[in-house]
């Protein structure tokens, strides 16, 4: 992977030497996709006890194409198991749940990115050296960083079709920021920057012996870490004291350990941490009012 990486650097600095790719930036963070050993348990945790709205899910029936169904549809016969569930978090993004997690197989499946121009961006990617699918998609198509971790990326969202305001008990207003592990710092700066044209003001890489998160706005919504072993989903929530009563309210009931204690987070704002039914881990974060206008309205 590490040769791999250079590979990936090297290349994409001399395709933009030969070409200057074409910047599809802007983009915004659309959600996150895990794994889940246990989908029904796994449910339970971000739906019943974190307070995220499910929109829909499918079932996977042996010899039949899989079955859709919406949350706002009437009851519909059950038949099949359950494949994936699609759950809101705030206004703009959502969480992908996918059954079927293997052991030892990581919990991230992949993070999606929507992009303000999907043609673009696959064509700065492919024009930089990095492995597309072979022909233009107009909705969507998957990438491998060069950490070895899947993201997608998608088109804009339809101006017609905003998502309404889920009501939701958490007080979640979305996905504040990932952090991903990263092995090569100067080729993922290569692939992020120069390839997909995200700027500096969207990921911030972190290298060792400096906090990916110190000090960097809140704009940013990848932070790239060396320091890091393992993904990180930060959430944003406005008032964090009673998210935090909540979730040691609902815990006996649910079965789970109460959260730890509130404390003061990498830039100073206060935090907690918890880990779901797959050991993934969830970061919230207080938001001020500056902080509201999550991105993701590609």
């Amino acid at each position: 992977m590490v040769a791999f990486g250079i590979g990936l650097a090297a290349t994409l600095a001399q395709g933009a030497a030969d070409t200057p790719a074409t910047a599809p930036a802007p983009a915004a963070v659309a959600h996150v996709a895990l794994r889940t050993t246990d989908i029904e348990r796994t449910l339970v945790f971000y739906r019943d006890y974190l307070g995220l709205t499910e929109r829909f899910r499918t079932d996977q029936v042996p010899g039949k194409p899989n079955v859709y169904y919406k949350r706002d549809q009437p009851p519909m016969p059950r038949e099949g198991r359950l494949l994936l569930v699609d759950l809101r978090i705030g206004e703009q993004h959502t969480l992908e749940l996918f059954a079927g997690r293997e052991p030892g197989q990581p919990v991230l499946h992949h993070v999606a990115l929507r992009m303000s121009d999907l043609g673009a961006a696959r064509g700065a990617l492919e024009q930089n050296g990095a492995k597309v699918p072979p022909a233009p998609a107009t909705k969507a198509f998957f990438v491998t960083n060069p950490s070895g971790q899947t993201l997608e990326l998608l088109a804009p969202a339809p101006p017609s079709n905003p998502r309404a305001s889920s009501g939701q008990k958490s007080s979640l207003r979305g996905i504040n920021h990932v952090v991903l592990p990263i092995r090569e710092p100067d080729a993922s700066a290569a692939f992020y920057h120069q390839a997909l044209g995200l700027g500096e003001a969207f990921v911030a890489i972190g290298r060792e012996g400096k906090g990916v998160e110190r000090g960097v706005a809140a704009s940013h919504q990848l932070f790239l870490s060396t320091t890091e072993s393992e993904p990180l989903v930060c959430l944003g929530v406005f008032d964090l004291e009673t998210f935090h009563a909540r979730l040691q309210s609902d815990a006996p009931g649910l079965g789970l350990t109460p959260p730890p204690a509130l404390e003061p987070g990498p830039q100073g704002d206060r935090c907690l941490e918890l880990r779901d039914p797959d050991g993934f881990r969830l970061r919230f974060v207080e938001l001020s009012g500056s902080q509201s206008g999550l991105a993701g309205s590609l």
